[in-house]
């Protein structure tokens, strides 16, 4: 393989490519081992093409170290005269736009403290655990209130045009009215397994998608299954199922000790969070319209285009769920910011030399064996490296690694007092107002 530069900006490079007809009949006979049925010379012979050169350029990358965002476009060049036998072609490749980081090795904010269990919480906490143990059923009889459901559905606005991240493909909820959108429940009143339904409803003024609040909205989905449970109907009971706590006096102190060790959890996951949006904040990227468009669709291929596709939703559908996608703002807006902030953390692993060493990658590929099943831990690594797939894990450990260093060089201060600093070690519980 030969290759050279022939074009560069700041945002794409342009790479020439020279492929001989050795190659490509070495990556043919490759491709024939594999491939079954074995396809038509032609469907064959554009195979190997388009095999050889995504293989020509991942090598590219690897050799000079580029980093690029993207699917690679690809240009095939007409033969001259005097040319060899093979495969000329153009790569345009997307760059990763430059990071310039501020000084993050000294950082200092101000938290309030973890916020103390309330009556509230607790009591949510209970309505959870009582429906946890409710040892549900699945019945075939129409749906009644207080049964427990799991359907699927999507919403609609008044123009019949699918509403961003409204999409569920199977959401088990509890058929109260006082859970979901006025009137939604109702509706699946007397449906049951398999049954479709459609709900017409008025978007209530703290909607999760502004432009449709206090518009008619409808959502469309199927009951994939009903299920009836059995409450406990005494303290004893509950405790008999519970099997851990002697007496009810026992129960919500632990329950509250558990709220607590929630609030701790969150927290931390918005500190963490925090630290990230204030160096973000401060850093340069330069980020173009065409870069986060792209990151856009991705997302919303993996979290509606499929799904609707799966539903059995047609093609009209799934082009008007983009076209709603890219009208919304916010989404974008906020698809930049994550963009960016993945961008100053990679920077930020760069920078420390913070790598994801194949054992780490290892261990999460044993974690994700034993969860699941299906092939072992290093089939599994090897595929997923074959296919791209340990790519965005490794990218968001690496992230991970770049928040622990931060956290690291962090001075925390709360109510006045120093609460966690580079020079002294945090401590074990966290402040509670």
């Amino acid at each position: 393989m030969k290759y050279a530069v022939k074009e560069r900006s700041d945002t794409w490079l342009d790479v020439s490519f020279q492929l001989s007809s050795a190659e490509l009949m070495i990556k043919q006979r490759q491709l024939e081992t594999r491939l079954k049925p074995k396809p038509e010379p032609e469907e064959l012979k554009q195979i190997v093409r388009q095999t050889s050169m995504k293989e020509a350029v991942q090598a590219f990358l690897k050799k000079e170290s580029v980093t690029t965002w993207g699917t690679p476009r690809f240009s095939i060049s007409p033969p001259k005269p005097g040319d060899p036998p093979g495969l000329n072609f153009v790569s345009r490749l997307s760059l990763l736009p430059e990071v310039t980081l501020p000084d993050y090795r000294q950082l200092k904010l101000e938290v309030p403290p973890v916020a103390m269990p309330t009556e509230e919480a607790a009591q949510l906490e209970m309505f959870r655990l009582r429906q946890q143990l409710s040892n549900p059923h699945e019945v075939s009889r129409p749906i009644k209130w207080g049964d427990i459901v799991d359907v699927s559905f999507v919403g609609f606005d008044a123009k019949q045009q699918p509403i961003p991240l409204s999409l569920r493909e199977s959401q088990s909820m509890i058929v109260n009215g006082a859970l979901f959108y006025p009137g939604f429940m109702q509706a699946l009143i007397g449906k049951a397994s398999g049954d479709a339904f459609e709900v017409e409803l008025v978007a209530p003024d703290d909607y999760f998608h502004p432009p449709v609040r206090n518009q008619e909205v409808s959502y469309r989905g199927k009951v994939l299954q009903v299920f009836e449970p059995d409450h406990a109907q005494t303290d004893a009971e509950l405790l008999k199922r519970l099997g851990e706590c002697p007496d009810m006096e026992t129960l919500y102190r632990q329950i509250a000790e558990d709220v607590l060790l929630q609030n701790q959890k969150d927290w931390n996951k918005a500190l963490r969070k925090t630290v990230v949006q204030w160096v973000s904040d401060q850093a340069e990227v330069a980020l173009t319209n065409e870069m986060i468009e792209a990151e856009l669709r991705s997302e919303w291929e993996r979290l509606e285009a499929q799904v609707l596709k799966r539903l059995g939703y047609g093609d009209d559908v799934v082009a008007a769920s983009w076209l709603a996608w890219q009208a919304h703002e916010e989404l974008f807006t906020q698809m930049g910011y994550r963009l960016k902030d993945a961008l100053v953390l990679r920077q930020i692993a760069l920078n420390e030399q913070l790598a994801v060493e194949d054992d780490e990658a290892m261990a999460v590929m044993m974690a994700i064996s034993d969860t699941f099943g299906g092939p072992s831990p290093e089939d599994l690594f090897f595929e997923m490296r074959r296919s791209k797939q340990l790519d965005s894990i490794v990218a968001q450990m690496e992230s991970e690694k770049a928040i622990d260093f931060l956290m690291g060089r962090l001075t925390l201060i709360c109510e006045g007092e120093v609460l966690l600093s580079p020079d002294q070690p945090a401590q074990d519980v966290l402040p509670a107002s």
